[in-house]
């Protein structure tokens, strides 16, 4: 992996560019984009919230009593895909936490709790579950943009072979015929796993 120094992360709504995944997520969410904003579910109103650190301070000063029975990670900026105003912006930088996750389906519940009690939502049902849909395709548009950027800042060498700092054998299976190895990769804002048939 290319040390952070080197990576260039290009905003899609503006000319600005960024040297760490984190100055982008920063840019995305402060003015004039705010796009990485989320709602808070239990408020009377709707309110959004510019990041989940904000949404966290909200939730720990005027609902702690909601929070008390949930996951830990419910708060989690992955889990925060779920809440988010904007799906696909928030995608691109942040991984949704698993959809079928405890944190994930509590998100969504309280979600649409949220429109029908509230009821002059700035999106509809629909228009949250059809984004919830699109996770996918979303991170795998933004996983395939990245391999594309690599792509095209390096070469393979048998001689001088990348080194991805952060990845890790999880696991090894031997077999006959049925062999396979679980890698964990540690890109300091998400996890990914991949498993490779061997």
């Amino acid at each position: 992996m290319r040390p952070s120094s080197q990576i260039e992360m290009k905003c899609w709504f503006c000319p600005l560019s960024f040297k760490t995944r984190r100055q982008l997520k920063n840019h995305l969410a402060s003015a004039p984009h705010k796009r990485l904003s989320l709602i808070c579910v239990w408020c009377p109103e709707e309110k959004s919230y510019r990041r989940m650190v904000d949404l966290k301070e909200h939730i720990t000063a005027n609902h702690r009593s909601k929070i008390e029975l949930l996951p830990y990670s419910f708060l989690s900026e992955n889990n925060g895909f779920w809440m988010a105003n904007y799906l696909e912006t928030y995608a691109k930088v942040v991984a949704p936490s698993n959809e079928n996750s405890q944190e994930a389906m509590k998100a969504r519940i309280e979600v649409l709790e949220f429109i029908q009690r509230v009821g002059n939502s700035i999106r509809n049902k629909d228009e949250w579950i059809q984004g919830w849909k699109c996770s996918k395709e979303i991170i795998k548009c933004a996983i395939e943009e990245e391999v594309e950027e690599l792509g095209q800042t390096r070469s393979h060498s048998p001689t001088r072979p990348t080194i991805y700092e952060g990845l890790a054998l999880q696991q090894l299976t031997l077999g006959l015929g049925d062999s396979s190895a679980v890698f964990k990769l540690d890109l300091g804002v998400s996890i990914r796993f991949y498993k490779v048939c061997l």
